[in-house]
């Protein structure tokens, strides 16, 4: 079975690409290095390729994980700029809960 992908699966990946190690995008992200390198697992998994390559204690982008950072870090810019937009806008403490 597949697992789904969401914006959590893209933060964590910028982070490990641009730290260019899976520990130091952990860190960043105030997470476990074992949880972002499941996570990780799973994106490569869900996409079907991979986006990174070890070489001793770097990390470095294949060229699919080249090709996935920018619009990866594009998408988590505009999420996090929509998300300040509408928290600027509006209470959301009023949105009624799902049911």
């Amino acid at each position: 079975m597949k697992h789904q992908i969401n914006i959590r699966h893209l933060r964590y990946f910028v982070a490990v690409a641009e730290a260019e190690s899976f520990c130091g995008g952990a860190r960043r992200l105030g997470l476990s290095q074992p949880a972002v390198s499941q996570q990780m697992r799973m994106l490569e998994c869900y996409l079907g390729i991979s986006l990174f390559r070890r070489c001793g204690k770097r990390t470095l982008l294949t060229p699919a994980g080249l090709t996935f950072l920018k619009p990866a870090g594009d998408i988590t810019r505009r999420f996090d700029d929509l998300i300040r937009t509408l928290g600027k806008e509006s209470d959301l403490s009023e949105v009624p809960p799902r049911d």
